[in-house]
Parts: structure tokens; sequence; C-alpha cells
């Protein structure tokens, strides 16, 4: 401890989602060679400090998905942060702040806490049976 604050690390995993008949499936790619790719990787934060993780998509516009931001604590359990459209999971609507704009989906965290050590992961929903070509 410094200072009176904890240090601890946050993980940010590079997985997606997609949805198939009610399913919410973890996989490398929503579809074909749709990807998304996360910012920072891993970082380091004091409690009370404010981060930003940022997503992106490539191979396909972010603007034909539902964005959502979950997360994966030490226990093992994912929990559902946020999706696209101001909806919060329960417990992160008062710290957490979601937001989708153009090619990008972020989650700030306004105040991290040591509970918030985890690994956190953006998904995509398509609003398409992924066996539905457009």
């Amino acid at each position: 401890m410094e200072g009176g604050k904890c240090v601890f690390s946050f993980l940010v995993s590079l997985d997606s989602c997609y949805h198939d008949h009610g399913l919410f499936l973890l996989s490398a790619a929503v579809t074909g060679q749709v990807t998304l790719e996360q910012h920072p990787r891993e970082v380091t934060v004091r409690e009370g400090n404010e981060i930003t993780f940022e997503c992106t998509m490539r191979g396909d516009d972010m603007k034909k998905y539902f964005m959502y931001w979950y997360r994966q604590g030490p226990r093992g359990a994912l929990e559902w942060i946020y999706r696209e459209g101001e909806e919060y999971g329960e417990g992160f609507k008062d710290r957490f702040v979601g937001s989708v704009e153009s090619s990008r989906s972020t989650l700030q965290i306004l105040a991290a806490k040591p509970r918030d050590a985890a690994t956190y992961y953006c998904g995509a929903e398509s609003p398409w049976n992924s066996s539905t070509s457009e």
C-alpha cells in the first residue's frame, strides 16, 4: 500500500461474444474475420483512480452489433457490466460508465476498488442468427 491506497491490477482479455439461439458464447471471433481488440491489455491502477478500457472492431461495422462489457473475477463467475443503450448489470451503474461511439466501445471505472480486479471482456452481439447471411 502506498499512501493508504491499494495498488491492484486489471487484466483485459481479448474475447468476443456473439448471440446464437439465445446463448452468449465466448470465442476468438464474432463471425468470419470479425475480431475485437481491447486496450490496454493489462493495467495496474491505484484504489480510487479512474481507468478506461477500449474495444475496437476489425472486419465489420460496430454499428451492426450490440456491444457489451463483462468481467470475470477470481472466483470465476462471469458478471455482466454493461450493454449498449445505457443498460447496466446489478451494482455497476454507480461507478461504471459504458459507451459506444462509431467504431469503439469504452468502459470507464470512475473510482476503482480492489474488488474490481478482474479480467474484463468486450463482447459483440449480432442481432442476426450466426447462420444467416446478409
